[in-house]
């Protein structure tokens, strides 16, 4: 037997190193076919971990590189140096694809005026050579010229290039005047202008430091590779990777990250693993431990600065410290508290975050006792760990960090006094507190605290919340009554004090350090704090900004759970503040009594969006926060004023749309019908909110507004669809099963002309096959759209009604529709998949385990006892246990949960067989067959195949031998017409190991049923 339920089976899952110094000078040179002399001049050259391999010099040497044989020959007419090197790469690092930007320093060293121009200089890459460009900023030569003798000219000169390579090549630029030739070395010059340095650090000197000067790229990438490997055969596994140039943000976005691809490459375990791009080279070399410093601090790939996954660090001694962080977890305590002294700030680093907490008292006073000898960092570093120690002296030693004359102390040991979890701590920062009035000061005790939630300080953040306030207000007039507020304890200071920063290029700015009001609120939020309370009560009135008032109002309405009379006042004064935007107060000198009229709000809006000046930024008195305490205290008489919002031009559109939502939620009854009347002029926004509020009160008039936009537009129609399912009433729902079946009838309507259209089907007519082929109506876009909107919001639905209207969508003449519903039952299948309970109950099915299947069924359906799909399966296991009547039981109620459902009322059909009703059995299947139109679809398929079930069973029970051969033909035939379709019947061990077909397995027709359906499963 084939159900619906059985196709879910298928869902089942079956160490220092650097140059002594510039390089001594070397001069090459060569003789062109007539004679003449060629100069190279190499200077200032770094040696360590940069010298050219073999094959790169014997290349090099056929570009006049490198001949010792002539280095008595006489000098050329000009010097060239090179400055400095930029390719300016799009190509990733597995190409060279862009232009080379030299900074050239030429010299006319002979005693005669030299002419120069750009055409005289070449650039030669792999002896291919190439013209070079003036087309760069401070271009060498614009246009020819003399060069004086002992003249000195700089300037700048490109050339484009596309090579792939995955080696470095030998590239010159070569000047030449037709009579001398000069070749400089742009590989030695980009060396030399690299300036790679390794240091090696840390126990044993375990930990390698590379420094480099210039940002990484393809040039950058063949000098590290190089030293990188020198460093793997000394067996080192820890390196670091200092960037020292400014991060090159001009960079292209697939250049920047096969850069940060490469780099990643480089640790040994690393995997990008957020962005899809073409990672065109990795590294060779890999280390377990690998960090850089100087690209930023965030993993572009989606790794946090926190996790042990991302290489990136902000500083040298962060980085060192997390190389060497496992050496130290478990290092000898005299070796880690000697280290606690050393001169390399990461060493020192993470010696002091991994064993400071295990020194004791007298270990810690010895040292902390030199302190005061130390530079500003190393107090910095002690202090910032000094949170870690329990002891007494920790706490004191901070608070005398904190009374130092560099800033960078100061912070550190703030900070460590709010991390501290010794009870000293917080008196200790209180006395800080008060010692200290400096804005910026208290500003980084304010937010050290905010950062650690540390609610030990909320007396002192209560405090500052009192001064924020006090500086947010408007100063009262000067005969205005004294204050009753209790003023501040102590002065109050600059809120926003300017701190001096020095951007990447030593220029200093002045940038604002702050602490938001809304923040500290928000700390305070959750602290019975009465008094700030009740000053932000009396402060919302005299608050001149809108944001900062939209602050303390909305911490007041959050931190106020009882009715509050008082409270409420200050919501409808501040409400009414608010919206009295667009209801401005009457002009007094207005002369109202000269008989001219005046124009109505509509015209002085159209006057205003014709002649008014455009606002570019919307009204800051209007904002989310207003909206959102309007919601919690909604009132009618705020409804004009947010209708009036809702269509001015104040206010973006997406607080228009929030202003009419919030509308809607205050509107008395004789608003809402006026806004009902004005339903079909609103836009679909406002019909959603209109909609949905109306839903949720059910007011009487809603489900007629549903049904009037399911008969209007598209957009309408999702609308009332998305809001009927989800208030998912009886009425609603019934709706929505009302529409689908509408759409199904009109399908069904058109289906006026029959034609027989499949080859492969038998020609003469079958007496099973009671109608022939049908032609499909092909559904309007409109209409398939709306029903699978209509299909997918009801497809969990277990309402009657709703299921029937699906149901017949399925036996509709729309193979479209049908469609639908077939993706919607899968779908829906493989939610109910998720419950462990169905998943084994499948899975002892499929291995014949029939007892436990039932029994897990059971416990299923104990829970979900409107699972129709559950239903048909437990129904079948009674079948297959020969149990009928139960059987029958479980189908008719599933028949009742889902009438007109063709997956039961075939097992019903079959169950009448099973009871002893052979020729009533034989025609209900028959009569279902009227009902399903003979569609290319799976529930036609499937109800032929389940007419030969029934037929194998009807045999069975069948005695007479001229009925049994007559039913086994027709059982035969309606297999053959399941299978010999387009989407036939696909499954071979689902029919081999179905018990209502063990009749036909020895007819001789059998063998080629099989085959063609093994066909059928191949072409899936």
């Amino acid at each position: 037997m084939r159900y619906a339920f059985h196709r879910a089976q298928r869902l089942l899952p079956q160490r220092t190193r650097t140059a002594a110094g510039d390089a001594p000078r070397h001069t090459a040179s060569c003789r062109t076919g007539r004679s003449v002399v060629v100069s190279l001049v190499l200077t200032g050259v770094a040696v360590t971990g940069l010298m050219m391999t073999s094959a790169t010099m014997a290349r090099a040497a056929t570009v006049g590189l490198f001949r010792p044989d002539e280095q008595d020959s006489p000098e050329a007419p000009l010097k060239i140096q090179i400055d400095d090197v930029t390719l300016n790469n799009m190509g990733g690092l597995s190409s060279i694809s862009g232009m080379f930007v030299m900074e050239l320093t030429v010299t006319n060293q002979s005693d005669e005026p030299l002419d120069l121009e750009n055409d005289q200089f070449r650039f030669l890459c792999d002896d291919v050579d190439r013209p070079c460009s003036t087309a760069v900023r401070s271009p060498l030569l614009a246009r020819p010229r003399t060069l004086q003798p002992g003249e000195t000219l700089s300037g700048a000169i490109g050339s484009n290039i596309t090579k792939f390579t995955g080696t470095e090549p030998p590239m010159v630029l070569r000047w030449s005047d037709g009579t001398h030739i000069v070749d400089a070395s742009v590989n030695t010059a980009f060396q030399r202008i690299f300036n790679l340095q390794t240091t090696r650090v840390g126990p044993d000197d375990c930990l390698a430091v590379v420094s480099v000067e210039k940002h990484i790229g393809i040039l950058a990438s063949w000098i590290l590779t190089r030293e990188f490997q020198r460093l793997k055969d000394d067996g080192l596994k820890r390196v670091v990777l200092h960037i020292k140039s400014d991060p090159q943000n001009s960079m292209s976005y697939s250049h920047r990250m096969a850069v940060y691809g490469w780099l990643g490459s480089i640790k040994v375990g690393y995997e990008q693993r957020r962005f899809g791009f073409n990672q065109n080279v990795s590294s060779k070399v890999q280390f377990p431990d690998f960090q850089v410093v100087g690209m930023g601090t965030r993993d572009p790939y989606g790794y946090s600065s926190a996790s042990t996954r991302n290489i990136y660090r902000s500083s040298l001694d962060e980085a060192i410290a997390y190389c060497l962080r496992s050496l130290y977890v478990r290092a000898d305590l005299s070796s880690a508290l000697k280290d606690m002294h050393h001169p390399e700030q990461g060493v020192r680093r993470v010696a002091l975050e991994t064993n400071i907490d295990r020194l004791s008292a007298a270990q810690l006073e010895s040292l902390l006792h030199p302190a005061h000898e130390m530079s500003p960092a190393q107090q910095a570093l002690l202090a910032a760990n000094l949170h870690r120690v329990a002891f007494p002296v920790g706490v004191q030693s901070l608070r005398e960090f904190a009374a130092s004359e560099h800033p960078e102390v100061v912070r550190a040991a703030i900070d460590a006094l709010v991390q501290s979890a010794s009870p000293l701590a917080v008196d200790c920062l209180r006395e800080v507190w008060e010692e200290n009035h400096a804005a910026d000061l208290r500003i980084h005790i304010v937010n050290s605290v905010l950062n650690a939630q540390d609610f030990r300080q909320a007396s002192l953040i209560e405090e500052y919340a009192h001064e924020l306030l006090a500086a947010s207000q408007a100063r009262p007039p000067a005969d205005a009554p004294e204050s009753t507020d209790t003023p501040p304890q102590k002065p109050t200071p600059p809120i926003t004090p300017p701190t001096r920063m020095v951007q990447p290029g030593g220029t200093a700015a002045v940038k604002p350090v702050t602490v938001s009001l809304r923040r500290v609120l928000s700390y305070l939020q959750n602290q019975d704090r009465t008094g700030i309370r009740d000053a932000a009560r009396r402060a919302v009135p005299r608050i001149l900004k809108p944001d900062v008032q939209d602050s303390i109002v909305d911490f007041l309405v959050r931190t106020t759970t009882e009715q509050d009379e008082q409270l409420a006042q200050v919501v409808r004064n501040y409400v009414s503040q608010r919206l009295s935007i667009v209801n401005p107060p009457a002009d007094p000198e207005s002369d109202t009594d000269t008989g001219k009229r005046q124009l109505t709000d509509a015209e002085k809006l159209k006057l205003q969006e014709r002649f008014g000046m455009r606002s570019t930024t919307r009204d800051p008195r209007i904002s989310t926060t207003l909206f959102n305490v309007i919601k919690k205290f909604p009132d009618s008489q705020y409804t004009p004023s947010l209708l009036k919002l809702a269509e001015s031009s104040l206010i973006s559109n997406s607080l228009k749309r929030t202003a009419y939502q919030v509308a809607t939620q205050c509107a008395s009854d004789t608003q809402l019908d006026d806004m009902i009347r004005r339903y079909s002029k609103l836009d679909r926004y406002s019909k959603d909110y209109l909609l949905r509020q109306l839903g949720s009160i059910n007011h009487p008039q809603w489900l007629r507004l549903a049904k009037q936009s399911l008969r209007t537009s598209e957009s309408e129609q999702r609308l009332a669809i998305s809001v009927l399912s989800q208030h998912g009433s009886i009425e609603a729902m019934e709706l929505i099963a009302e529409q689908l079946a509408t759409v199904a009838a009109q399908v069904n309507a058109q289906a006026t002309s029959r034609k027989y259209l499949n080859t492969d089907t038998p020609q003469e007519k079958q007496e099973h096959q009671l109608a022939a082929f049908a032609e499909s109506i092909a559904m309007k876009p409109t209409d398939a759209r709306t029903a699978e909107s209509l299909v997918n919001n009801l497809r969990a639905a277990t309402l009657p009604v709703v299921r029937r209207a699906i149901n017949r969508c399925e036996r509709s003449h729309s193979e479209q529709l049908n469609q639908i519903v077939e993706r919607a039952n899968l779908d829906q299948l493989r939610q109910d998949l998720n419950s462990p309970l169905l998943r084994s109950a499948l899975q002892h099915r499929a291995d014949n385990d029939n007892q436990t299947a039932s029994q897990e069924l059971d416990k299923y359906l104990a829970v979900d006892p409107f699972n129709v799909s559950v239903l048909i399966s437990r129904a079948s296991l009674h079948l297959r246990t020969d149990e009928p009547q139960l059987a029958k039981q479980k189908l008719d109620e599933a028949l009742r949960l889902s009438p007109e459902n063709a997956d039961v009322e075939s097992l019903l059909a079959l169950t009448q067989i099973r009871l002893g009703n052979i020729d009533g059995g034989i025609q209900q299947m028959r009569n279902i067959l009227e009902t399903i139109p003979n569609l290319n679809t799976t529930v036609r398929r499937d109800a032929e195949y389940n007419l030969a079930c029934v037929y194998g069973r009807a045999v069975e029970q069948t005695t007479d031998s001229a009925k049994r051969e007559r039913l086994t033909r027709l059982g035969i035939e309606a297999m053959r017409s399941s299978i010999h379709r387009p989407g036939g019947f696909d499954s071979v061990e689902h029919v081999k190991n179905d018990p209502d077909l063990n009749v036909f397995r020895g007819h001789p027709d059998w063998p080629a049923i099989l085959k063609v359906i093994a066909e059928n499963e191949g072409d899936d």
